[in-house]
């Protein structure tokens, strides 16, 4: 069960973080932090393939950020333990890590973590560009760490819950020991640059020498903004 924190590491890959500015060639996405604020996530959804009906799921993310000096975020990070039905499983997940305002991290070690965020561009980007990165990619509930591409496309400015955001297209696609292929929205605060809502929905054909209906999963994940 704990291998499903890597999961929610790569919701947070396709539905990450972004403060948005307009400038006069485009949109130029960057992340907000501020020591001593927070900000919380709560992931739900269903997973389809490990039985005969779909299983409920829901976790939550908070991001704490510890320590800013100029463009480097010291952040904690604090994933609380995969709910299924009335069940806890896993322990509760902390980390610590180092984030740049373009959302790269400078620590010298992969971590679980840096599945979940977007590596933005370092030039504004304009309506319907699209821009894509290589991470780390694993699969909930099996330990099979690969790399995929996820791509964003800029589809426009819209109000979603009374606050303006940027909606992001999003594409997953990963290859090696499993097939993955994925869509989604994504719709970040302009405001504050962190999202306010987003869904993804996930495809993954396991090897034949996995047990699941199918040997393929079906996830839907649904991400919304907490504290």
């Amino acid at each position: 069960m704990r291998y499903w924190i890597v999961f929610v590491a790569l919701c947070l890959a396709t539905l990450g973080s972004a403060q948005v500015s307009q400038t006069a060639s485009g949109y130029l996405f960057r992340l907000k932090m501020e020591k001593g604020e927070s900000i919380a996530f709560q992931f739900d959804g269903t997973i389809s393939g490990m039985g005969d009906k779909p299983f409920e799921w829901e976790q939550g993310l908070s991001l704490s950020f510890r320590d800013v000096e100029r463009d480097l975020a010291t952040v904690n990070a604090n994933l609380t333990a995969l709910k299924i039905g009335d069940s806890r499983h896993g322990p509760q997940e902390r980390h610590v890590f180092t984030l740049d305002r373009q959302g790269r991290f400078r620590n010298s070690h992969e971590s679980l973590f840096q599945s979940f965020q977007i590596r933005y561009p370092q030039s504004p980007v304009r309506i319907g560009t699209t821009w894509q990165e290589s991470v780390p990619l694993n699969i909930p509930l099996y330990h099979m760490p690969q790399r995929g591409i996820v791509s964003y496309r800029m589809e426009g400015i819209e109000f979603v819950e009374g606050k303006g955001t940027a909606k992001l297209f999003v594409t997953v696609t990963g290859s090696g020991p499993n097939a993955i292929q994925g869509t989604g929205n994504v719709w970040v605060s302009i405001e504050d640059g962190f999202p306010v809502t987003g869904k993804l929905d996930l495809t993954i054909k396991l090897p034949q020498t996995q047990t699941s209906k199918d040997n393929k999963l079906t996830i839907e994940a649904n991400l919304s903004r907490g504290g």
